[in-house]
Protein backbone atom coordinates (compact mmCIF):
# COMPACT_ATOMS: atom_id res chain seq x y z
CA UNK A 1 0.00 0.00 0.00
CA UNK A 2 1.53 3.64 -0.76
CA UNK A 3 -0.42 6.75 0.48
CA UNK A 4 -1.80 8.52 -2.38
CA UNK A 5 -1.07 12.53 -1.48
CA UNK A 6 -4.23 14.50 -3.23
CA UNK A 7 -2.72 18.20 -2.50
CA UNK A 8 -6.16 19.77 -3.70
CA UNK A 9 -5.62 22.84 -5.46
CA UNK A 10 -8.37 25.87 -5.39
CA UNK A 11 -10.36 26.70 -7.44
CA UNK A 12 -9.29 29.56 -9.96
CA UNK A 13 -11.19 32.36 -11.10
CA UNK A 14 -11.57 35.79 -10.16
CA UNK A 15 -12.75 36.69 -6.25
CA UNK A 16 -16.31 37.61 -5.66
CA UNK A 17 -18.04 34.25 -5.88
CA UNK A 18 -19.08 32.92 -2.27
CA UNK A 19 -19.69 29.64 -3.37
CA UNK A 20 -16.08 29.41 -5.00
CA UNK A 21 -14.37 31.25 -2.40
CA UNK A 22 -15.34 28.93 0.18
CA UNK A 23 -14.40 26.03 -1.47
CA UNK A 24 -10.89 27.56 -1.96
CA UNK A 25 -10.74 28.33 2.16
CA UNK A 26 -11.70 24.90 2.59
CA UNK A 27 -9.18 23.06 0.25
CA UNK A 28 -6.85 25.07 2.13
CA UNK A 29 -7.67 24.16 5.07
CA UNK A 30 -7.28 20.80 3.83
CA UNK A 31 -3.71 20.89 2.54
CA UNK A 32 -2.75 22.55 5.91
CA UNK A 33 -4.44 19.21 7.95
CA UNK A 34 -2.57 17.15 5.55
CA UNK A 35 0.91 18.75 5.57
CA UNK A 36 2.47 16.01 7.38
CA UNK A 37 1.73 13.62 4.88
CA UNK A 38 2.53 15.09 2.33
CA UNK A 39 5.55 16.43 3.49
CA UNK A 40 6.15 13.34 4.93
CA UNK A 41 5.13 11.10 1.88
CA UNK A 42 8.26 9.54 0.70
CA UNK A 43 9.16 8.77 3.68
CA UNK A 44 5.57 7.27 4.68
CA UNK A 45 5.63 5.47 0.99
CA UNK A 46 9.39 3.80 2.20
CA UNK A 47 8.38 2.59 5.58
CA UNK A 48 5.17 1.02 3.76
CA UNK A 49 7.31 -0.68 0.74
CA UNK A 50 9.70 -2.30 3.64
CA UNK A 51 6.67 -4.03 5.40
CA UNK A 52 7.85 -7.29 5.53
CA UNK A 53 5.27 -10.76 7.50
CA UNK A 54 8.31 -11.14 9.57
CA UNK A 55 12.17 -9.76 10.47
CA UNK A 56 11.45 -6.38 10.26
CA UNK A 57 13.81 -3.99 11.79
CA UNK A 58 13.45 -1.90 14.62
CA UNK A 59 14.01 1.18 12.53
CA UNK A 60 11.54 0.21 9.80
CA UNK A 61 9.27 -1.06 13.11
CA UNK A 62 9.91 2.66 13.81
CA UNK A 63 9.78 3.93 9.87
CA UNK A 64 5.37 2.04 10.11
CA UNK A 65 4.81 3.72 13.65
CA UNK A 66 5.58 7.22 11.94
CA UNK A 67 3.62 6.40 8.86
CA UNK A 68 0.33 5.38 11.11
CA UNK A 69 1.20 8.73 13.30
CA UNK A 70 1.32 10.83 10.53
CA UNK A 71 -1.91 9.49 8.65
CA UNK A 72 -3.40 9.67 12.42
CA UNK A 73 -2.92 13.16 12.82
CA UNK A 74 -4.01 13.94 8.88
CA UNK A 75 -7.59 11.99 9.85
CA UNK A 76 -8.31 13.77 12.84
CA UNK A 77 -7.37 17.23 11.29
CA UNK A 78 -9.81 16.71 7.69
CA UNK A 79 -11.98 15.48 9.66
CA UNK A 80 -12.48 18.26 12.15
CA UNK A 81 -13.30 20.40 9.39
CA UNK A 82 -16.46 22.20 8.50
CA UNK A 83 -16.95 21.84 4.30
CA UNK A 84 -19.37 23.96 2.27
CA UNK A 85 -22.27 22.20 1.28
CA UNK A 86 -20.05 22.11 -2.55
CA UNK A 87 -17.35 19.86 -0.78
CA UNK A 88 -19.07 17.61 1.32
CA UNK A 89 -18.99 14.88 -0.86
CA UNK A 90 -15.52 15.20 -1.43
CA UNK A 91 -15.04 15.69 1.92
CA UNK A 92 -16.58 12.59 2.79
CA UNK A 93 -14.73 10.56 0.51
CA UNK A 94 -11.27 12.73 1.69
CA UNK A 95 -12.47 11.05 5.33
CA UNK A 96 -12.56 8.00 4.06
CA UNK A 97 -10.04 7.71 2.54
CA UNK A 98 -7.52 8.65 5.12
CA UNK A 99 -9.37 6.16 7.86
CA UNK A 100 -8.90 3.64 5.29
CA UNK A 101 -5.11 4.57 4.65
CA UNK A 102 -4.31 4.81 8.33
CA UNK A 103 -6.21 1.59 9.20
CA UNK A 104 -3.76 -0.07 6.85
CA UNK A 105 -1.02 1.48 8.27
CA UNK A 106 -2.17 0.54 11.87
CA UNK A 107 -2.87 -3.38 10.89
CA UNK A 108 1.02 -3.67 9.19
CA UNK A 109 2.08 -1.92 12.32
CA UNK A 110 0.12 -4.54 14.22
CA UNK A 111 1.28 -7.45 12.35
CA UNK A 112 5.17 -6.55 12.64
CA UNK A 113 4.78 -6.03 16.11
CA UNK A 114 2.66 -9.45 16.75
CA UNK A 115 4.36 -11.90 14.37
CA UNK A 116 8.03 -12.02 16.72
CA UNK A 117 5.17 -12.88 20.08
CA UNK A 118 3.81 -15.28 17.88
CA UNK A 119 6.61 -16.89 16.90
CA UNK A 120 8.01 -16.40 20.77
CA UNK A 121 5.13 -17.72 22.24
CA UNK A 122 5.21 -20.93 19.87
CA UNK A 123 8.90 -21.64 20.48
CA UNK A 124 9.28 -24.02 23.44
CA UNK A 125 6.91 -26.35 21.49
CA UNK A 126 9.36 -28.49 19.45
CA UNK A 127 11.04 -29.19 22.72
CA UNK A 128 7.75 -30.00 24.33
CA UNK A 129 7.96 -32.51 21.53
CA UNK A 130 11.44 -33.84 22.29
CA UNK A 131 10.68 -34.36 25.72
CA UNK A 132 7.50 -36.09 25.36
CA UNK A 133 9.50 -38.68 22.74
CA UNK A 134 12.46 -38.72 25.66
CA UNK A 135 10.07 -39.49 28.53
CA UNK A 136 8.00 -42.00 26.19
CA UNK A 137 11.34 -43.49 25.51
CA UNK A 138 12.47 -43.48 29.46
CA UNK A 139 9.06 -45.06 30.45
CA UNK A 140 9.38 -48.03 27.84
CA UNK A 141 12.79 -49.21 29.65
CA UNK A 142 10.09 -49.94 32.66
CA UNK A 143 8.27 -52.00 31.00
CA UNK A 144 9.14 -55.74 31.88
CA UNK A 145 8.75 -58.48 28.47
CA UNK A 146 6.32 -60.82 29.21
CA UNK A 147 7.47 -64.29 30.25
CA UNK A 148 5.85 -67.38 29.95
CA UNK A 149 3.78 -68.85 32.60
CA UNK A 150 5.86 -71.72 34.92
CA UNK A 151 4.40 -74.34 35.27
CA UNK A 152 4.96 -73.70 39.40
CA UNK A 153 2.75 -70.54 38.57
CA UNK A 154 -0.29 -72.50 37.10
CA UNK A 155 -0.08 -74.65 40.29
CA UNK A 156 -0.65 -71.42 42.32
CA UNK A 157 -3.16 -70.41 40.50
CA UNK A 158 -5.32 -73.62 40.32
CA UNK A 159 -5.15 -73.51 44.08
CA UNK A 160 -6.20 -70.24 43.97
CA UNK A 161 -9.34 -71.12 42.10
CA UNK A 162 -10.32 -74.34 44.39
CA UNK A 163 -10.11 -72.35 47.81
CA UNK A 164 -12.43 -69.61 46.26
CA UNK A 165 -9.67 -66.78 46.71
CA UNK A 166 -11.19 -64.33 43.84
CA UNK A 167 -14.50 -64.28 45.77
CA UNK A 168 -12.60 -62.07 48.23
CA UNK A 169 -9.49 -60.60 46.47
CA UNK A 170 -8.85 -58.90 43.18
CA UNK A 171 -5.64 -59.65 41.35
CA UNK A 172 -5.30 -59.37 37.92
CA UNK A 173 -3.01 -61.88 36.96
CA UNK A 174 -6.26 -64.17 37.54
CA UNK A 175 -8.69 -61.76 36.27
CA UNK A 176 -10.34 -62.34 40.17
CA UNK A 177 -12.13 -58.98 41.12
CA UNK A 178 -13.44 -59.86 44.51
CA UNK A 179 -13.96 -56.76 47.06
CA UNK A 180 -14.56 -58.24 50.49
CA UNK A 181 -10.50 -58.65 50.99
CA UNK A 182 -7.60 -56.83 50.47
CA UNK A 183 -6.55 -55.52 46.52
CA UNK A 184 -3.81 -58.24 46.20
CA UNK A 185 -2.60 -55.91 43.25
CA UNK A 186 -1.50 -53.24 45.70
CA UNK A 187 -0.28 -55.13 48.59
CA UNK A 188 3.32 -55.55 48.43
CA UNK A 189 3.94 -59.13 50.68
CA UNK A 190 6.55 -61.37 50.63
CA UNK A 191 5.62 -65.11 49.74
CA UNK A 192 6.30 -65.72 53.44
CA UNK A 193 3.58 -63.53 54.93
CA UNK A 194 0.81 -63.70 52.48
CA UNK A 195 1.75 -67.60 53.42
CA UNK A 196 1.30 -67.37 57.06
CA UNK A 197 -2.03 -65.16 56.53
CA UNK A 198 -3.61 -67.77 54.75
CA UNK A 199 -2.40 -70.52 57.36
CA UNK A 200 -3.87 -68.68 60.12
CA UNK A 201 -6.29 -65.97 58.38
CA UNK A 202 -6.81 -62.61 60.24
CA UNK A 203 -9.19 -59.63 60.09
CA UNK A 204 -12.45 -61.50 58.69
CA UNK A 205 -10.18 -64.02 56.38
CA UNK A 206 -10.94 -67.88 57.74
CA UNK A 207 -7.42 -69.78 58.34
CA UNK A 208 -6.40 -72.41 55.68
CA UNK A 209 -4.44 -74.61 57.63
CA UNK A 210 -7.17 -76.85 57.72
CA UNK A 211 -8.14 -76.74 54.28
CA UNK A 212 -4.78 -76.74 52.51
CA UNK A 213 -1.89 -78.20 52.36
CA UNK A 214 1.69 -76.69 53.18
CA UNK A 215 2.65 -77.90 49.87
CA UNK A 216 -0.36 -75.99 48.53
CA UNK A 217 -0.50 -72.70 50.85
CA UNK A 218 3.50 -72.33 49.87
CA UNK A 219 2.33 -72.69 45.87
CA UNK A 220 -0.38 -70.01 46.46
CA UNK A 221 1.67 -67.37 48.62
CA UNK A 222 4.07 -67.50 45.66
CA UNK A 223 2.15 -67.24 43.38
CA UNK A 224 0.25 -64.52 44.82
CA UNK A 225 3.84 -63.19 45.60
CA UNK A 226 5.16 -62.79 41.95
CA UNK A 227 2.24 -61.96 40.53
CA UNK A 228 1.96 -58.56 42.71
CA UNK A 229 5.77 -58.06 41.88
CA UNK A 230 4.75 -58.04 38.20
CA UNK A 231 1.64 -55.57 38.93
CA UNK A 232 4.28 -53.57 40.67
CA UNK A 233 6.20 -53.37 37.89
CA UNK A 234 3.37 -52.80 35.41
CA UNK A 235 2.19 -49.93 37.75
CA UNK A 236 5.13 -48.35 37.79
CA UNK A 237 5.62 -48.36 33.37
CA UNK A 238 1.65 -46.95 33.59
CA UNK A 239 3.25 -44.73 35.91
CA UNK A 240 5.92 -43.68 34.01
CA UNK A 241 3.97 -43.12 30.88
CA UNK A 242 1.18 -41.39 32.41
CA UNK A 243 3.86 -38.54 33.87
CA UNK A 244 4.91 -38.30 29.95
CA UNK A 245 2.07 -37.51 29.24
CA UNK A 246 1.11 -35.19 31.74
CA UNK A 247 4.45 -33.36 31.28
CA UNK A 248 3.67 -32.61 27.89
CA UNK A 249 0.14 -31.59 28.53
CA UNK A 250 1.55 -28.70 31.18
CA UNK A 251 3.78 -27.72 28.37
CA UNK A 252 1.14 -27.42 25.74
CA UNK A 253 -0.68 -25.43 28.49
CA UNK A 254 2.22 -22.96 29.06
CA UNK A 255 2.25 -22.27 25.42
CA UNK A 256 -1.67 -21.96 25.18
CA UNK A 257 -1.74 -19.40 28.02
CA UNK A 258 0.97 -17.44 25.85
CA UNK A 259 -0.94 -17.43 22.72
CA UNK A 260 -4.50 -16.80 24.28
CA UNK A 261 -2.74 -13.46 25.69
CA UNK A 262 -1.77 -12.28 22.34
CA UNK A 263 -4.02 -9.95 20.00
CA UNK A 264 -4.05 -11.11 16.28
CA UNK A 265 -4.53 -8.77 13.78
CA UNK A 266 -7.03 -10.15 11.47
CA UNK A 267 -4.87 -11.23 8.82
CA UNK A 268 -3.52 -13.45 11.33
CA UNK A 269 -6.71 -14.37 13.28
CA UNK A 270 -6.65 -17.65 11.51
CA UNK A 271 -3.22 -19.14 12.29
CA UNK A 272 -4.09 -17.86 15.31
CA UNK A 273 -6.90 -19.53 16.07
CA UNK A 274 -5.75 -22.82 14.22
CA UNK A 275 -2.80 -23.24 16.28
CA UNK A 276 -5.23 -22.53 19.44
CA UNK A 277 -7.35 -25.19 18.39
CA UNK A 278 -4.63 -27.82 17.72
CA UNK A 279 -2.89 -27.34 20.67
CA UNK A 280 -6.04 -27.19 22.64
CA UNK A 281 -6.94 -30.62 21.63
CA UNK A 282 -3.47 -31.99 21.62
CA UNK A 283 -3.32 -30.93 25.59
CA UNK A 284 -6.88 -32.59 26.86
CA UNK A 285 -6.10 -35.90 24.90
CA UNK A 286 -2.70 -35.78 26.60
CA UNK A 287 -4.71 -35.37 29.27
CA UNK A 288 -7.14 -38.08 28.90
CA UNK A 289 -4.04 -40.30 28.55
CA UNK A 290 -2.81 -39.63 32.07
CA UNK A 291 -6.20 -40.03 33.65
CA UNK A 292 -6.85 -43.28 31.39
CA UNK A 293 -3.19 -44.54 32.28
CA UNK A 294 -4.30 -43.65 36.01
CA UNK A 295 -7.62 -45.96 36.39
CA UNK A 296 -5.74 -48.79 34.00
CA UNK A 297 -7.42 -48.19 31.31
CA UNK A 298 -5.16 -48.97 28.73
CA UNK A 299 -7.27 -49.25 25.40
CA UNK A 300 -8.30 -46.29 26.59
CA UNK A 301 -5.14 -44.28 26.72
CA UNK A 302 -4.34 -45.94 23.37
CA UNK A 303 -7.18 -44.60 21.83
CA UNK A 304 -6.09 -40.96 23.13
CA UNK A 305 -2.54 -41.65 22.05
CA UNK A 306 -3.40 -42.89 18.64
CA UNK A 307 -6.02 -39.71 17.80
CA UNK A 308 -3.19 -37.32 19.72
CA UNK A 309 -0.54 -38.05 17.08
CA UNK A 310 -2.68 -38.15 14.28
CA UNK A 311 -4.18 -34.44 15.42
CA UNK A 312 -1.13 -32.71 14.66
CA UNK A 313 -1.19 -33.37 10.64
CA UNK A 314 -4.53 -33.43 9.84
CA UNK A 315 -5.80 -30.17 12.37
CA UNK A 316 -8.16 -28.06 10.10
CA UNK A 317 -5.14 -27.08 7.89
CA UNK A 318 -8.09 -26.51 4.68
CA UNK A 319 -10.45 -24.28 6.64
CA UNK A 320 -7.06 -22.36 8.14
CA UNK A 321 -5.65 -22.04 4.44
CA UNK A 322 -9.17 -20.69 3.44
CA UNK A 323 -9.59 -18.19 6.46
CA UNK A 324 -6.31 -16.95 5.88
CA UNK A 325 -6.99 -16.42 2.43
CA UNK A 326 -10.05 -14.41 3.23
CA UNK A 327 -8.01 -12.25 5.34
CA UNK A 328 -6.17 -11.66 3.40
CA UNK A 329 -8.72 -10.80 0.38
CA UNK A 330 -10.02 -8.43 2.83
CA UNK A 331 -7.29 -6.18 3.54
CA UNK A 332 -6.53 -6.53 -0.73
CA UNK A 333 -10.07 -5.15 -0.75
CA UNK A 334 -8.93 -2.07 1.50
CA UNK A 335 -6.47 -1.62 -0.65
CA UNK A 336 -8.59 -1.42 -3.74
CA UNK A 337 -10.34 0.77 -2.03
CA UNK A 338 -7.76 3.23 -1.64
CA UNK A 339 -7.07 2.94 -5.33
CA UNK A 340 -10.58 3.75 -6.24
CA UNK A 341 -11.77 6.55 -3.93
CA UNK A 342 -7.84 8.25 -4.57
CA UNK A 343 -9.44 8.35 -8.32
CA UNK A 344 -12.95 9.22 -7.41
CA UNK A 345 -11.73 12.56 -5.36
CA UNK A 346 -9.24 13.43 -8.48
CA UNK A 347 -12.63 13.69 -10.62
CA UNK A 348 -14.83 14.97 -7.92
CA UNK A 349 -12.25 17.97 -7.41
CA UNK A 350 -12.09 18.56 -11.25
CA UNK A 351 -16.05 18.40 -11.62
CA UNK A 352 -16.10 21.25 -8.51
CA UNK A 353 -13.76 23.33 -10.08
CA UNK A 354 -16.12 23.46 -13.10
CA UNK A 355 -19.37 23.68 -11.29
CA UNK A 356 -18.06 26.94 -9.23
CA UNK A 357 -15.75 27.96 -11.35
Amino acid sequence: MLVVVLALAACGGSKGNPRRDAVNTYFDKVDKAEAGVISSSGEIDQALRNFRLSGNSPAEIRELTFARGRLATALKRVRALQPPPDARRVHADLVELLTLQHAAAAELLHVVTYEPRFVQALAPLPAAGKALSRDIRQAAKTTSAPTPITSAEKAGAAVWGRAGCGSCHTLAAVSSTGTAGPNLDVLRLTADEIAARVRTGGGGMPPFAKKLTPAAIHSVAAFVADAEAREAANSASLEAYAAAFDHYRRSLDGILTALRGLDAPPVMQPTLQAELQTLGRAARLSGTVGTSLAQRDVAAANTAIRQLFASASSAGKGATRQATAAAVEAYNGRLRRIATLSSRISRERQQLVARVG
